[in-house]
């Protein structure tokens, strides 16, 4: 054990000169106590002994430590990702400059048997016999804690008091709320009014006082209903079995999360298997969660789609009032929930990893501005900023929002020009993703190296995820075209040929088989980790042609899957989709997704004992994430999100029809 070889050199006599007298003679009693940690009634050395680590990741007892007198608990940080940790309960007469003086005495000293092993076991490059060279930390956690992350600083006091604001008004509304009688009528915007069907989600309060209508939107009662409320129109009722579809996405998204975490965030206790561990199939959900967001993008061009070209209008004023619409809905959520983690998160967790409890919101104070303005996934330099940083899906649903309006216009002037955007928006997608992979001599594994060029440069950009999103535009114009019987050829030579039920099933067996290939076949590539977790077994060419093609096939896979669907087709397949019980937890799909990562972060690096790598755990840890994201999120919804939107819709709701536009959100 690596505990008692650092003991064994300081019994020795290797230290204990000096001012480290003190120090030494303590750590000595740790070690003459030792036996007595067995005992019935050990003493303060003896549970000095005990409560330390005896291997790397074992973190010992943390909170028995720190209560114990005389006593100070210490990580010796080897490596921070993957964690690589050694927990000692130790004096606290033996300072940090103290610890660092015995490891580097110990690392230095006359190569014996004993410190040749140690120093293997640090991972350590010697460059002769009697020196080694190693990179570690000193860390005591609790001190750490307690100077960072226990005294309110300004930005969480302001950020209770919003909260408690935003309370209040809540409470105010709701009691508002029951007093004042609404007829049904006067609580709902009428179809041809709004576009959205008479549909309690969303619905308007109609009361002749302003500020009394304002407050109402933030009712917890109104709010709870509408969340809970079912689909009552049939305005769109093919598109219902997306609240499936979003459902089982982000849960897939979440069990990337946890995964991830698993794999390079965490101090496991079976680190020594990971190499192991990382070949188990498994383990192929975890790797391929980041492909999960492709869905909600292709999802979001059919939407968005459909509804705009509904709604289409040639005044300028018309758009400008849909990308400000658009924008409000989205931002407030975005940057409440940045501020609330960035300046609270830090005081809600605790244990001995929990000092790196705050590190996933070390660019906010810099750069928290590019959430506001949805261009995280730029800032800084081109890159991709840490602030929040699953936002980035956001600011690139912002950014391909902002040119959908334009293909709209194309494609109304000429649908078959809006057909040839959209293929050469996709063929342009397709180059860059090969070109930025070559580039930057990316790896198939998010975890080989390279890994951050990876998420800088390829990952977060809208260019490279851009084929999904456009072939979702594609399903768009075709469900538009049914419904209107548009004079678009493509379209309804599409829909033409989906009446014939050989090609309809053709379709959709074709699309389910690329969907799995493309998902499985990054497996070879993680089933052969190489040395270091190198990653090789594809060449560079071999993963630039990867890079290229994997989002156009993913969106031409989703495109065959469900373009039937959209038109009406298997609905066997869609009314297990569409039914009212995937309608709530499918509004939550925005809060979910932003408050995911932050809450796992939260209740993961909140451990007291090293986490155990193995599908059981990590199925338990997904499902209890999804609990509580769920849980939490409807918290945010019902006092953030959907109050919002409602008052947001009450000021847009007020035009004429010609001025409409769709919910979309929905």
């Amino acid at each position: 054990m690596v505990l008692n070889k650092i003991l064994f050199l300081l019994i020795g006599g290797v230290l204990g000169y000096g001012n480290l007298t003190e120090c030494v003679d303590e750590i000595k009693k740790v070690i003459l106590n030792a036996p007595g940690a067995f005992s019935a009634s050990p003493n303060s050395y003896a549970k000095m002994f005990s409560y330390s680590g005896k291997s790397i990741n074992q973190l010992g007892r943390f909170e028995d430590c720190y209560s114990l007198e005389k006593a100070r608990y210490m990580l010796i940080e080897l490596s921070k990702s993957p964690p690589l940790l050694l927990s000692i309960c130790g004096p606290d007469v033996c300072s940090k400059s103290n610890y660092y003086e015995i490891i580097n005495s110990i690392i230095n000293t006359t190569v014996t048997e004993e410190s040749t092993q140690l120093s293997k076991f640090f991972g350590l490059k010697s460059s002769n016999a009697n020196q080694a060279n190693i990179s570690y930390s000193i860390i005591f956690p609790e001190s750490y804690i307690h100077s960072r992350f226990h005294e309110l600083n300004g930005g969480a006091i302001a950020m209770v008091l919003i909260t408690v604001i935003i309370g209040t008004i809540s409470i105010i509304g709701t009691i508002i709320d029951i007093n004042i009688k609404h007829e049904e009528e006067n609580i709902r915007l009428d179809v041809e009014q709004t576009g959205i069907g008479k549909d309690d989600y969303l619905s308007v309060p109609q009361g002749e006082s302003t500020i009394i209508n304002i407050l109402i939107c933030f009712s917890i009662i109104r709010n709870m209903k509408k969340l809970m409320s079912v689909h009552l129109d049939d305005y769109h009722p093919h598109l219902y079995f997306f609240d499936g579809i979003r459902v089982i996405t982000i849960a897939w998204v979440i069990l990337g999360t946890i995964g991830g975490l698993y794999l390079y965030d965490l101090p496991l206790a079976n680190y020594m298997k990971l190499e192991q561990i990382s070949k188990k199939y498994y383990t192929l959900p975890v790797y391929t969660s980041l492909l999960a967001l492709d869905v909600l993008f292709w999802i979001g061009g059919v939407l968005y789609t459909y509804f705009l070209l509904n709604s289409y209008s040639a005044s300028p004023k018309h758009w400008l009032l849909i990308y400000l619409k658009h924008y409000l809905e989205m931002v407030p959520m975005f940057i409440f929930i940045t501020f609330f983690f960035w300046t609270l998160s830090r005081y809600m967790g605790a244990g001995p990893y929990w000092y790196t409890g705050n590190d996933a919101y070390s660019d906010c104070k810099d750069y928290w501005y590019a959430n506001l303005f949805f261009l995280s996934n730029f800032i800084p330099n081109g890159t991709w900023s840490k602030c929040l940083s699953h936002g980035w899906f956001l600011s690139v649903e912002m950014q391909f929002f902002f040119f959908t309006p334009i293909l709209i216009w194309i494609y109304k002037k000429s649908p078959g020009c809006g057909w040839f955007f959209i293929a050469g928006l996709a063929g342009l997608g397709t180059i860059l993703g090969g070109v930025v992979a070559h580039h930057f001599d990316l790896n198939v594994s998010i975890y080989g190296p390279h890994h951050w060029a990876f998420y800088n440069y390829y990952n977060n950009k809208p260019y490279i995820r851009m084929p999904p999103y456009v072939l979702g535009i594609a399903t768009g114009f075709i469900y538009f075209t049914s419904a209107t019987n548009n004079d678009d050829k493509i379209s309804s030579l599409i829909i033409k040929l989906m009446k014939n039920t050989i090609y309809r099933f053709a379709n959709l067996f074709l699309g389910i088989s690329l969907w799995l290939i493309i998902i499985n076949v990054q497996f070879q590539v993680y089933k052969h980790p190489g040395d270091d977790f190198s990653y090789n077994e594809w060449s560079l060419g071999k993963t630039s042609a990867y890079f290229a093609f994997l989002r156009i096939l993913l969106g031409i896979s989703y495109m065959m899957m469900f373009t039937p669907m959209v038109l009406g087709y298997f609905s066997g397949i869609t009314s297990v989709l569409s039914s009212s019980i995937w309608t709530p937890f499918s509004r939550l799909t925005f809060s979910v997704y932003l408050i995911q990562a932050p809450l796992a972060d939260i209740f993961m690096r909140s451990l007291q004992y090293p986490k155990y790598f193995s599908k059981t755990s990590l199925f338990c840890d997904w499902f209890s994430m999804m609990v509580i994201c769920y849980f939490f999120a409807f918290i945010f919804a019902v006092f953030i999100d959907i109050p919002v939107k409602t008052f947001i819709l009450w000021i847009f709701g007020k035009k004429t029809t010609k001025e409409n536009y769709y919910e979309i959100n929905d």
